[in-house]
């Protein structure tokens, strides 16, 4: 089978490591790279994670590309309180034994897109900061990438503002510039993300499988459940948000075109929302099939990483 290639755009957060871990262990995708962003925790961090994710994950052999360290506009924005020091639940893995390549991300994105033009799908998963600079700066990639899967974003549910969900909030001009393009979007807002979630029960049945990935999702969780929410369960956002790529039929799609607010305090991110078949429509993941997403979440992140290399 021929796989299917993708770079993902990320700040690690434990929820992007499992969204990547979901990646990894899907035999038909073959993960090119991880470009970095600040987000969750400052880009030094984040590009700390992805490596100590893949190390952890017997992958080193992914690259690793640092990204943006602020918003096209007004200063960086971390979310240590949600994720812990490190970003990933203070879990204490082990400092990286590799390194982040010697290559701006942009420019990273830009090679691969060119080498493998209409083969290859972008799952962002952070702040838009990057994908905004690259559609500025080679505004010609937009027409060789095949999809782009976003995580981000509310309609009615509150998050760092009314409208600001945390990956948009931190740079609303990126969102605005990312949902504007002409490239075939899909988008998974914190509405349907909150429909899929573990509860302490799930995720100590996770950890019985003595997993690779059964064990991350319980060390990563220990911060979110022991200092911010004992009695909510644990979100799978990110999860939610690669899971439009790897099994699209899980979702109802409505396919609208969206105008964003960059500039009113008050409204800020506010997407409005139209129905439409224009080039820079996106298709707004308005629905999900929780109980089959959850059965295929467990299969592919407590799974045996041998199965699924090669």
């Amino acid at each position: 089978m021929k796989k299917r290639k993708i770079i993902i755009d990320m700040d690690p957060g434990g929820d992007d490591a499992l969204a990547f871990t979901m990646a990894l262990r899907s035999k038909d995708v073959e993960v090119l790279g991880l470009t970095t962003t600040y987000g969750n925790v400052s880009l030094q961090q984040t590009t700390i994670n992805a490596l100590r994710i893949l190390e952890y994950f017997g992958r080193p052999d992914i690259p690793v590309v640092m990204g943006a360290e602020k918003p096209l506009q007004g200063i960086a924005q971390t979310a240590e309180a949600y994720h812990g020091n490190d970003g990933l639940g203070d879990a204490n893995f082990p400092a990286p034994q590799t390194r982040s390549l010697e290559i701006r991300a942009i420019d990273f994105l830009y090679e691969k897109i060119m080498e493998n033009k209409n083969n290859i799908d972008i799952i962002a998963q952070a702040p838009l900061t990057n994908i905004a600079t690259l559609f500025s700066k080679y505004p010609e990639v937009m027409q060789y990438i095949r999809s782009l899967y976003i995580m981000g974003g509310t309609i009615n549910i509150p998050a760092s503002t009314k409208y600001g969900e945390f990956n948009f909030f931190c740079d609303p001009l990126a969102q605005s510039i990312v949902l504007q393009s002409p490239v075939k979007k899909y988008l998974a807002t914190l509405d349907i993300t909150y429909k899929v979630f573990l509860t302490e029960k799930d995720i100590l049945s996770y950890k019985a499988t003595q997993t690779q990935g059964g064990n991350f999702l319980y060390d990563t969780s220990r911060f979110w459940k022991k200092k911010l929410s004992r009695k909510e369960p644990f979100i799978l956002w990110d999860p939610v948000g690669i899971g439009q790529f790897l099994a699209p039929e899980l979702y109802t799609f409505e396919q609208v075109a969206i105008t964003v607010e960059t500039k009113d305090k008050k409204d800020i991110c506010k997407m409005t929302l139209t129905p439409s078949k224009s080039p820079t429509s996106t298709f707004l993941a308005r629905d999900i099939d929780v109980e089959k997403f959850l059965r295929l979440f467990k299969k592919l992140i407590c799974k045996d990483p041998e199965s699924s290399s090669g």
